[in-house]
């Protein structure tokens, strides 16, 4: 109910001028278009907000690691970057490495320590972009210097994204590339 709505965001701590207008706005018989247009701005700025923090942790996450290794190809990518994991965990550096391929997951290796394989929740076994952001986040949190990925981005805008902005490699290696995902690519 409307009573029941306005008390609890007067626990919220919001005011009762506020959720006057809030009702105002979101009732379309009272709505004025100026209403509607600082409602638009409202949403349109919290969203941007929200846009704007998570490319600030992106990148701050992404500058605690020393050394990134973009893992690119049509074939054999999560083997590559296996072997690269390997030998950095081998050479005594903590490693991060996120693989995709049929089951999405992270390797966590520590000096001294075996490597553990992690798998990747996927909501309805789809892969989102968001994906690398969060294990960006992850490696940055477990404190590892090199972290390797493989990219599985078919569409160009994603692999620019994700390549220019978003991990800046400082070292790419390329599997192979035979013809695969034409209608795509």
């Amino acid at each position: 109910t409307p009573a029941r709505i306005r008390e609890l965001m007067g626990d919220l701590g919001m005011s009762a001028v506020l959720w006057d207008w809030l009702e105002q706005v979101l009732a379309p018989v009272r709505s004025s278009q100026p209403d509607l247009a600082v409602f638009a701005v409202v949403v349109l700025g919290m969203i941007w907000i929200e846009a704007w923090w998570r490319r600030e942790r992106l990148r701050s996450a992404r500058e605690q690691l020393s050394l990134v290794i973009g893992g690119w190809g049509t074939r054999g990518k999560s083997g590559t970057e296996r072997i690269k994991a390997a030998m950095f965990h081998g050479l005594g550096h903590p490693v991060f490495v996120k693989t995709t391929g049929c089951e999405a997951m992270f390797i966590q290796a520590y000096p001294g320590l075996a490597a553990r394989e992690i798998f990747i929740f996927r909501p309805h076994d789809k892969s989102s972009i968001w994906e690398q952001a969060d294990m960006v986040q992850q490696a940055a949190g477990m404190k590892a210097r090199v972290m390797l990925w493989e990219c599985m981005a078919l569409r160009v805008p994603f692999v620019q994204l994700l390549e220019q902005d978003w991990m800046k490699d400082d070292l790419v290696t390329l599997t192979n590339a035979f013809p695969d995902h034409e209608d795509v690519q």
